[in-house]
């Protein structure tokens, strides 16, 4: 069985940088987002729930910009 990355690892590990994420917060909703190549704005789809929370609240941590819709 794989081990689940931690947050840090899994946000990162691909090079990815902290100014590269935004939170989009929605009234029934938070994303995780990012500036792709060409500064495409895509949502960060994780389909495990646990390490999808874990990754919200790290980016949160480290004061990630939090942009209400």
């Amino acid at each position: 069985m794989q081990e689940r990355p931690n947050a840090d690892e899994f946000l990162f590990n691909q090079g990815m940088e902290l100014d590269d994420y935004y939170i989009r917060k929605t009234p029934v909703s938070e994303e995780i987002c990012y500036l792709g190549p060409g500064d495409r704005e895509y949502v960060l789809l994780i389909g495990d729930r646990e390490l999808a929370r874990s990754a919200l609240d790290r980016l949160k941590e480290l004061g990630v910009r939090v942009v209400e819709n």
